[in-house]
């Protein structure tokens, strides 16, 4: 097997259930995350602080991706008014887009198939051909996250769910941010390497994409951004379930080490 070729999926029905495990454990300890140089988000550059000189941001504004040329507003296109719970969906997406960058350390364009494969596997609204919409900012978010635990080949880790949702509430905090984010959704599914079929799932995700680009156009910033505080919440609860699982964790280990007659002193942990 050629594994400069090889797509992840390959690779890993080929690894022995140990490996597996092996390499589960290392991501979700950080210990892969630790040998490879940290990658920066192009939407933490200009994430919103102190005030700068407005040459200074917009030379920071010049080192983003570009957002899609052309977008036409949605209003153009269809004489149908969407939904107002679209914007639910647009979390969900964001969050997978968000993920999926995190999760390949940036290299989305580079690992494009994995990307793809990655973006369709969290993403709901992706990947689904039948007309969708959540009802709430809170399932938007956890949708992902579920999906995402059920996946062997995925980190659930609860670290990179905190680091996701604040990078959504980054994204939400500027309407440029959020139509860039979907220009590289967008550029991810189409993307197919020379000589190749597209892959239809592929084809009609970027469509869903195109969609939301020229749904968001026409969409008020603050409108946006204030998603961001029930995002928070989202993020305060989320840290709080994995506290309690923590402790619940700790002690069911310290009381089958107590039922060994065997010392717990050793496994109590600081629950941050």
């Amino acid at each position: 097997m050629d594994l400069q070729q090889a797509g992840f999926e390959e690779i890993w029905k080929r690894l022995t259930p140990q490996e597996r495990e092996r390499f589960k454990h290392e991501v979700d300890s950080g210990v892969l995350q630790e040998a490879i140089a940290e990658w920066k988000p192009w939407w933490m550059l200009v994430r919103k602080g102190p005030v700068i000189d407005v040459e200074e941001e917009k030379a920071l504004f010049e080192l983003l991706p570009v957002v899609e040329p052309g977008i036409k507003p949605l209003s153009q296109l269809s004489k149908v008014s969407p939904p107002k719970e679209l914007v639910f969906n647009l979390v969900e997406i964001l969050y997978t887009f968000c993920y999926t960058a995190r999760l390949l350390n940036g290299e989305v364009q580079e690992e494009f198939e994995e990307a793809q494969r990655i973006l369709l596997l969290v993403s709901h609204v992706l990947s689904t051909q039948e007309k969708f919409a959540y009802s709430t900012v809170a399932q938007a978010a956890t949708g992902p996250m579920q999906r995402v635990r059920q996946q062997p080949s995925l980190s659930g880790d609860p670290e990179l769910v905190s680091v996701v949702l604040d990078d959504i509430c980054v994204l939400l905090s500027d309407k440029h941010l959020v139509l860039v984010a979907l220009s590289e959704t967008q550029r991810i599914l189409t993307h197919v390497r020379s000589g190749a079929k597209a892959n239809r799932g592929a084809f009609l995700g970027a469509k869903k994409a195109s969609f939301y680009l020229s749904w968001v156009t026409e969409q008020p910033g603050a409108d946006l951004e204030g998603l961001v505080m029930f995002l928070q919440d989202i993020k305060r609860e989320e840290k709080e379930m994995h506290k309690k699982h923590k402790m619940q964790k700790l002690a069911v280990e310290q009381a089958m080490q107590l039922q060994k007659g065997k010392p717990a002193a050793n496994l109590v942990e600081e629950i941050k």
